[in-house]
């Protein structure tokens, strides 16, 4: 279940969303992965929030995955937790167009200070991937488009961004064995840009 979940902020429904962390590659059904991140969110000319969060991956079918999340993020003394689901679909195969590709969609919510930002966080964003070999290291290079639209209202904006954030997407996902993978991921963006890692352990499938 090699990049079903790759690593660094999600969407919190804190300001602008995070990272996506997903490579265009899906698990399969059946398979099943865990992932916990740690993640720094810096908007133009703000302050920096850290966003941790850990997610449960389930394969529904060869071309999609489906995703629980919890995690919370921190800024100025004070500390949002949140809960959500995604998931991520398959578009097309590296067999027919050389790349992986997959829409990764998420939907967000927070379980207190809600006056402190929105009431949800939608992010969706296309992503492309490839694995490849760096010297003896097995890799899967992945890069795309990320828009994260807070919805409800809000009112300090600690926890929310204004309006729609729009990010780039460069990551990689390295395998230290089999079953474990570190993942590093960089947004790029006018607006702000996030940072994040993440350890990624697939649970190895049961032999028939």
């Amino acid at each position: 279940m090699r990049g079903v979940l790759l690593a660094a902020a999600l969407g919190s429904p804190a300001l602008a969303g995070a990272q996506a962390l997903f490579t265009g590659e899906t698990g399969g059904r059946g398979g099943s992965a865990v992932i916990l991140t740690a993640n720094g969110i810096r908007p133009d000319g703000g302050t920096t929030y850290a966003n941790f969060w850990g997610a449960y991956t389930r394969g529904l079918h060869d071309r999609m995955d489906a995703f629980a999340l919890y995690g919370n993020v921190s800024a100025l003394g004070r500390t949002q937790h949140y809960a959500g689901v995604g998931a991520n679909t398959s578009l097309a195969r590296r067999s027919r167009l050389g790349v992986d590709v997959s829409l990764l969609t998420i939907l967000s919510a927070p379980f207190n200070r809600r006056r402190d930002g929105c009431a949800a966080i939608a992010t969706v964003a296309p992503i492309a991937s490839r694995p490849v070999k760096i010297a003896r290291f097995s890799a899967t290079l992945y890069g795309g488009y990320m828009l994260t639209e807070p919805i409800g209202p809000r009112s300090d904006g600690l926890f929310s961004p204004p309006g729609a954030v729009h990010n780039g997407i460069a990551g990689a996902q390295v395998a230290c064995t089999r079953d474990l993978f570190v993942i590093l991921e960089y947004n790029p963006g006018r607006a702000q840009q996030n940072l994040g890692f993440a350890v990624l352990y697939v649970f190895p499938r049961a032999r028939p």
